[in-house]
């Protein structure tokens, strides 16, 4: 495809198979949008490592938001990381991984020292599975708590028949 740049009113529309430029930040900064006056608005910059960095430094005070259906990462870990937060100096800080089993683990390496934390209601609709304190393995934690449940109710009829 030809390139091409059209000016039409407000509107800038540019055309071409690639868009290329060799500025290190990409700014994108609409006056009558900002909370507040003064500072940049890097949206997209190329950073000293060679990566690429949305909302350099802070710039948009509201953050990044990403709208739609699906957020696709074809990487095999995500990191979230703020270094205000840590407790160790590892640098390693996997949140989740697509781990070797196909699975989905969260603090992956316990990456996280201070554990997972999940406020509010947790549904688990198949098996919740847990060590296995016996040995090796797992235990599904429904069917432990039915064990138990029967052991207590054998242990009550058990009192009842000593008179207890």
């Amino acid at each position: 495809m030809d390139s091409d740049i059209r000016l039409d009113g407000n509107l800038t529309t540019i055309e071409g198979d690639f868009l290329k430029t060799t500025a290190v930040d990409v700014v994108i900064d609409a006056p009558s949008r900002r909370r507040a006056t003064g500072g940049n608005r890097r949206a997209f910059v190329h950073n000293f490592n060679d990566g690429l960095t949305l909302n350099w430094a802070s710039d948009y005070p509201d953050g990044v938001t990403i709208e739609g259906f699906r957020l696709t990462c074809k990487q095999a870990d995500l990191v979230l990381d703020f270094a205000g937060r840590r407790r160790n100096n590892s640098p390693w800080r996997r949140a989740l991984v697509h781990d070797f089993t196909d699975g989905l683990t969260l603090n992956w390496a316990n990456d996280y020292p201070g554990g997972v934390t999940i406020n509010g209601n947790v549904s688990v609709p198949g098996q919740l599975l847990v060590p296995n304190r016996a040995g090796a393995g797992t235990v599904d934690v429904a069917s432990e708590l039915v064990t138990l449940k029967n052991r207590i109710a054998a242990l009550e009829t058990r009192l009842t028949a000593l008179g207890g």
